[in-house]
């Protein structure tokens, strides 16, 4: 199992916060559950983000009426 430490989970965040800055809507796609709960028991903020199990899920979200959020809260 790759470790998932708070300088990833940071980078992530960062990352998706720097996107949505620039009128990106960010959908994370395809994590793995060990990398999940480690981004929750991390504290990493996914508020705002959408989160989809696959990348054919996220697809279908993306290419989707925008009226869906599925939003971590």
């Amino acid at each position: 199992m790759r470790a998932v430490d708070t300088l990833i989970a940071d980078a992530l965040t960062r990352t998706a916060r720097a996107a949505q800055m620039l009128g990106a809507r960010v959908v994370l796609t395809g994590i793995r559950p060990e990398v999940a709960r480690a981004l929750i028991e991390l504290g990493a903020d996914l508020t705002g983000i959408v989160t989809m199990g696959t990348l054919q899920s996220g697809i279908a979200y993306a290419l989707g009426p925008t009226e869906r959020p599925r939003v971590a809260r």
